[in-house]
């Protein structure tokens, strides 16, 4: 994914757009502005947050109908952060759940169900991908 971000970006990996999916498999720098992680090393980084807990703004969970303990903690820490600080954004995809599922556990957030036809998404250099 990481990957597929830096090439419609035209960005050099590791910049912008980095990874972490093991702990010896890490590619970012200081210069990263979006960290692809998988749900475990996510979860580390919650438990450890501490005192850069404004480092999120904008979180984005994929595959969150594939329930298992880290999604659970993931989400339980998620909620946690949010309350403590409001500007985080947090985006939950899933072609399966609900969102009305999700809306009474993150109850202080507004929750917005997109469907696949509200928007366009475009690359980076303006032109239209769907």
């Amino acid at each position: 994914m990481a990957e597929r971000l830096c090439e419609e970006m035209q960005k050099k990996k590791g910049d912008l757009v980095g990874y972490q999916y093991a702990l010896s498999e890490v590619y970012y720098s200081e210069k990263t502005d979006i960290l692809i992680e998988t749900t475990g090393i996510f979860l580390g980084e919650l438990i450890h947050i501490g005192e850069h807990i404004d480092k999120y703004t904008y979180i984005i969970l994929d595959e969150v109908h594939e329930i298992d303990l880290n999604i659970d903690l993931v989400l339980l820490l998620v909620k946690l952060l949010i309350k403590i600080n409001p500007k985080v954004k947090l985006i939950l995809m899933s072609v399966v759940v609900s969102s009305m599922e999700y809306s009474n556990y993150f109850s202080e957030s507004s929750i917005k169900e997109l469907d696949e036809n509200e928007f366009c998404i475009h690359r980076a250099n303006g032109k239209k991908l769907k």
